[in-house]
């Protein structure tokens, strides 16, 4: 039997540090539209080589102080965990400039066809020297929209394709993205605090 079968839709967690000790994490939703080939662990070693490459475009707009420490998985539809996986690439970031407030974060939203339902990557650790009066520099700008475009394309592990989307737990239902917009100033979560992302 396939680690992930079509349909399935898998919940992917990247983790980070904040000065080594508070979590910060990004929770991404996918579907898969075709079966693994091999194993979870190898499943899983394809699923954070494709969340590498979408931070990898923003790293250098990401301060020292952020170390990446693991992608997690869950098969929603199977109520499994998959093996989390170092980032096997990122350490940390290569920004060295003063970081923004912590409540401060880079946002990209994706819309979906469906009314009402978006979904949004709040991304921590911005500094200082992206900022113009609370503004996003237009070359900060187009690392988003090439980090955007990475999420909106979606990818593949272990021969997986996975489709990124908005996951509705209550109802159970998983819709696509269409497209991205990115957020041209600063924004705030009133749930963030340090420890908690999304």
């Amino acid at each position: 039997m396939a680690t992930i079968d079509p349909g399935n839709i898998i919940r992917v967690t990247a983790r980070m540090l904040l000065d080594g000790v508070f979590d910060i994490a990004n929770v991404y939703h996918f579907e898969a539209s075709s079966a693994s080939l091999g194993t979870p662990d190898d499943f899983m070693t394809g699923v954070a080589v494709m969340i590498d490459g979408f931070h990898a475009v923003i790293n250098g707009e990401v301060t020292t102080r952020i170390t990446y420490t693991e992608v997690e998985g869950i098969n929603v539809s199977k109520a499994e965990l998959l093996p989390p996986k170092p980032w096997p690439i990122l350490v940390a970031g290569t920004q060295g400039t003063d970081m923004l407030p912590e409540m401060n974060a880079a946002c990209v939203f994706f819309r979906t066809t469906r009314p009402k339902t978006r979904t949004a990557k709040f991304l921590a650790g911005y500094c200082e020297v992206a900022n113009v009066g609370g503004a996003l520099l237009p070359a900060s700008i187009t690392l988003l929209n090439l980090y955007g475009d990475g999420v909106l394309a979606g990818g593949a592990a272990d021969g997986a394709v996975l489709v990124y989307g908005a996951f509705n737990k209550l109802a159970v239902r998983f819709t696509p993205v269409v497209s991205r917009v990115t957020a041209q100033r600063f924004r705030t979560q009133r749930r963030r605090r340090i420890g908690v992302g999304s």
